[in-house]
């Protein structure tokens, strides 16, 4: 009988022993499958919000693109025209024959609208360009084109300050043949007759009562002085025009070789 009793309990004892580690066993496989269902998991999501971000850079960068394209498109042909006239500044105009060339800019654009905008709202992205180069030429042409128009419109404001002060400088001399409605080219074949006569020291010519010979030689002087600014202004704008010309380019075809 004792027997019998020893031989249930250790039989007993087995079964327990092996439900126990059948029990670890079923629990470490489980484990070790929801682990591995978990890591995939995991991977695949990583995955996916990799795509989704490279989904978001190649939206991003070909919306930059197209905005530099149109406005490349819009005012290159007139830029190009405009600064190709333009006598250099270290080019004596004294010597040189100056025909169909300009000294400086004379015509402008006036900057009314935002030409940014893709590139603004999308600032917050510009982190998610993988391409160090092409990120870094996006930011440094958007702040170069920044720049570029706000120097636009600071000539603008002087531009239209020299203009203005020749008109009331020639409406002083010829009170009594003055026309609003004259041309800036007559106003300036007036001011170069009177500089020519004051080199010659001849003043046959001053017949007004509204401005006086120290009044002109002061003119004539701040009138050289404005002339060379613009001339240094139209030169500048000109090399950061051709600046951002490269930039774009350089952008549209990295842009169009890797995305």
């Amino acid at each position: 009988m004792e027997l019998l009793i020893l031989i249930y309990k250790k039989i007993l004892m087995n079964q327990i022993f092996l439900s126990l580690l059948s029990g670890l066993i079923g629990a470490w496989y489980g484990g070790k499958k929801t682990l591995e269902a978990s890591e995939k998991a995991y991977k695949n999501n990583l995955e996916l919000e990799k795509r989704k971000l490279q989904d978001i850079e190649k939206s991003v960068v070909l919306s930059i693109m197209e905005e530099l394209k149109v406005l490349k498109y819009t005012y290159e042909q007139d830029m190009d025209e405009m600064f190709n006239d333009l006598i250099p500044l270290d080019v004596d105009i004294n010597t040189t024959n100056i025909e169909n060339k300009s000294i400086y800019i004379e015509s402008y654009y006036t900057i009314t609208q935002d030409f940014m905008t893709i590139y603004n709202n999308n600032a917050d992205k510009i982190g998610l360009i993988s391409n160090t180069n092409l990120r870094n030429k996006i930011i440094e042409t958007y702040t170069l084109l920044k720049k570029y128009i706000e120097e636009l419109l600071n000539y603008k404001d002087i531009f239209d300050k020299f203009i203005s002060n020749q008109n009331i400088f020639v409406a002083k001399v010829y009170p009594s043949q003055i026309d609003r409605s004259c041309s800036s080219a007559n106003t300036k074949a007036n001011i170069d007759y009177i500089i020519n006569e004051v080199k010659n020291n001849r003043w046959q010519w001053l017949n007004s009562p509204y401005i006086n010979p120290e009044q002109v030689k002061t003119f004539l002087k701040n009138n050289f002085q404005s002339e060379y600014e613009l001339r240094f202004l139209s030169n500048d704008l000109k090399k950061e025009y051709f600046e951002l010309k490269k930039l774009i380019d350089d952008i549209i075809n990295i842009v169009d070789t890797q995305y």
